[in-house]
């Protein structure tokens, strides 16, 4: 089972940072991770430079803050087009993505 992550951000450098490193955390590994920020003005596009070219990271900025619900729906186009993912889990800056949550969902859908 391939597992991917869309974290949708506005303005949240700090709960980014944070949420990114549980991401990155994970006793079973994420395949794809993918950030879109959503036009943020806080210097979150900038700080994400830094993952650029991280094997199973991909970024990306909408061209205007369309809101929530806009920001998951370009996430969704792309890591459809991207990854063709059997399972995707949307998430929020300010969510901390506990260790083991992938295996634990991966037992359930079993």
């Amino acid at each position: 089972m391939k597992f991917g992550v869309i974290i949708v951000t506005y303005n949240r450098l700090s709960l980014l940072q944070e949420c990114l490193l549980c991401a990155f955390d994970q006793t079973v590994p994420f395949h794809r991770i993918l950030v879109v920020d959503n036009h943020s003005s806080d210097g979150s596009w900038e700080e994400l430079s830094a993952l650029r070219g991280m094997p199973g990271v991909s970024l990306a900025r909408t061209r205007e803050n369309g809101g929530y619900g806009a920001g998951n729906q370009a996430g969704i186009q792309l890591a459809v087009e991207r990854w063709d993912p059997e399972y995707v889990i949307i998430a929020n800056p300010d969510i901390h993505v506990t260790d083991g949550c992938i295996r634990r969902v991966k037992e359930a859908l079993a």
